[in-house]
C-alpha cells in the first residue's frame, strides 16, 4: 500500500498540497469531470488519484453534491407561464371575433 493510499484508507490525506485555483473554480462551478482532467494535467498523476484527492476536498469542505436534491437550481417558471396565458387569451379572443 503506497503513502497516498495509507493516508486515503485513513479518512485523511496527509500533508496534501493546495488545488490549484482553476481546479478550484471548477469544482466549485459542478464541473467535476473538469477538475479531474485539470488536476492530472497540472499535477501529472492519474485519474483514480485524481478523483481521490477532489473527494477528499469536497469532503473536508462541505460542498454541495451535484446528485442531491435539495442543491438543484428550480427555474422560476412564473413569467413562461403568464406568457402562456396571454397567447392562449389572445388566440381565444381572436376565435371569438372571427367565428362572429
Amino acid at each position: 500500500m503506497t503513502m497516498i493510499q495509507r493516508t486515503i484508507h485513513q479518512g485523511r490525506m496527509a500533508g496534501e498540497p493546495d488545488l490549484p485555483p482553476d481546479v478550484l473554480e471548477a469544482l466549485h462551478r459542478g464541473r467535476r469531470n473538469e477538475a479531474v482532467a485539470l488536476l492530472r494535467r497540472e499535477w501529472g498523476i492519474g485519474w483514480v488519484e485524481a478523483q481521490r484527492h477532489l473527494e477528499h476536498y469536497e469532503a473536508s469542505h462541505a460542498l454541495p453534491r451535484r446528485d442531491d436534491p435539495s442543491n438543484m437550481i428550480t427555474e422560476d417558471r412564473t413569467g413562461t407561464r403568464l406568457a402562456w396565458v396571454i397567447v392562449l387569451a389572445a388566440a381565444a379572443t381572436a376565435a371569438f371575433f372571427y367565428f362572429q
